[in-house]
């Protein structure tokens, strides 16, 4: 039960008489008598509107009449705690304690307050306590997974909220925090459920909706996101983070259009932010308003100059108008910002490349493969600036590279077909132009066009099953 739940037998609890009883009270000025079980109920009606403030007035009124009563100065610290003055409840806490040093909700009352002042080591021994006092009480394990969630033992707190579930499966706020605990620790299905089954009591929770999309969105079951992150936006109006969630969903899904209005959105409800901005950049950029793009990712560079993101969204403008010198020094103060993001360096190499620049190019690219190892289109550009550089062997190798990692791609097979003719090894160049036709028929014409000789000789023409022109 809540501290300041209050029954009444007989219908003295009605609505009606709780209300004309706390207007006596306000219109009182001191002067009328109440007794304890008429304040009790003024307190508790003051706590659960949430006017703190008064509920802590008519607390000290009741502990002047009862100043022994451990269950009052318990009251006064869960007030104090709901309006942020903890170190002032905590003081309180002790009151209650020393008057009642084998009460629980007290223990655990006073841990939720050494949690809230960073004190956490002490928190749990508090909740220690009180699970030796009262083993079967779910909020005992409910707070204590709630301290080491604050600790980062996520592990160890799934598992107190897991046991706080064995006492009591209905226990609402435990399944929002498990959902927030497995997404943390990767867990995003069994994260999603936990959010559903506390959504499915309550349905209004626009938290819940929020994190829920989150975990979607990072299984990247982005149209779900979105419908997540509309419902949260149902609930709460302004909420800001949502939009801005649903804009990046909404992007994913190249709805830029979309995107773009709920990125003005948040724009409209809190203050301009490098991010939000940039993001609006990007999407016009999309949507080949490429000057409005350009508005953007300098208003970003405005609140934060040192924006990574904005520089590069500076280059990719610059490079789509063929500007690429300009592009090139956008994206290398990308690059020195942050110089482990594998896409500011590849943008470097294909400005270098798209100036016949293959040396610098060749360098970019090997940056983005030693980032980014697994990047196949790295692997194939690097092959095709070695080869437009005359470095044959490499080209090679980073095709065969790049092969591993896709072999279904019909052009590296063609490109490392063509090389391997330069270099005389014809068995190996009609086997990777053979593979390169069978997975994708077009390169047959690509091949009379990049290769002609080899398309006219009819010796080649047999070996690679052309037939007769």
């Amino acid at each position: 039960m809540n501290t300041f739940d209050y029954d009444n037998e007989g219908g003295r609890s009605d609505p009606e008489r709780i209300n004309a009883l706390v207007e006596r009270y306000e219109n009182d000025q001191g002067e009328t008598y109440f007794d304890s079980e008429a304040l009790e109920e003024i307190a508790s009606h003051y706590f659960q509107a949430g006017m703190y403030a008064q509920c802590l007035t008519v607390v000290d009124r009741l502990l002047e009449m009862q100043p022994s009563t451990s269950d009052l100065w318990l009251r006064r610290g869960v007030v104090l705690n709901c309006l942020n003055e903890e170190s002032e409840a905590l003081k309180t806490l002790w009151r209650a304690h020393d008057l009642n040093p084998s009460d629980s909700e007290t223990l655990l009352t006073i841990a939720h307050t050494l949690d809230a002042l960073e004190r956490s080591e002490e928190a749990l021994r508090f909740v220690d306590r009180a699970e030796q006092l009262d083993p079967h009480n779910p909020d005992v394990h409910y707070l204590r997974g709630l301290v080491l969630e604050g600790l980062d033992r996520v592990d160890e707190a799934i598992e107190s909220f897991n046991a706080c579930l064995d006492l009591d499966k209905n226990h609402l706020e435990v399944w929002y925090e498990l959902g927030y605990c497995y997404d943390q620790t990767g867990l995003l299905e069994e994260s999603i459920s936990c959010y559903d089954r506390h959504l499915d009591e309550d349905p209004y929770c626009a938290d819940a909706w929020y994190n829920r999309g989150i975990a979607l969105m990072r299984l990247d079951r982005m149209e779900e996101a979105v419908d997540s992150y509309s419902l949260a936006l149902v609930i709460r109006e302004g909420f800001a983070s949502a939009y801005f969630n649903r804009g990046n969903a909404l992007m994913a899904l190249q709805r830029f259009q979309e995107a773009a209005e709920d990125y003005e959105e948040v724009l409209n409800l809190s203050e301009p932010d490098a991010p939000t901005l940039c993001n609006l950049g990007v999407a016009y950029e999309h949507l080949d308003q490429v000057h409005v793009a350009f508005d953007y990712f300098y208003r970003a560079l405005k609140v934060d100059k040192r924006f990574a993101e904005a520089w590069y969204g500076l280059g990719c403008c610059y490079e789509r108008l063929d500007e690429n010198h300009k592009a090139l020094g956008c994206i290398n103060r990308a690059v020195e910002i942050e110089p482990q993001a594998p896409d500011f360096w590849y943008s470097k190499g294909d400005c270098h490349r798209s100036v016949g620049a293959f040396r610098q190019a060749i360098t970019a690219y090997k940056r983005v493969v030693a980032l980014d190892p697994s990047n196949r289109d790295a692997w194939f550009d690097l092959a095709e600036a070695y080869s437009e550089a005359g470095a044959t062997s490499k080209a090679l190798i980073a095709y065969e590279r790049a092969l591993k990692l896709d072999p279904q791609c019909a052009v590296a097979w063609f490109q490392q077909g063509r090389v391997l003719s330069q270099v005389g090894r014809t068995d190996e160049c009609i086997a990777s132009f053979k593979k390169a036709m069978q997975l994708d028929p077009r390169m047959r014409d690509m091949l009379k066009k990049v290769c002609p000789k080899i398309y006219r000789d009819r010796r080649m023409r047999k070996r690679l099953g052309l037939g007769r022109r």
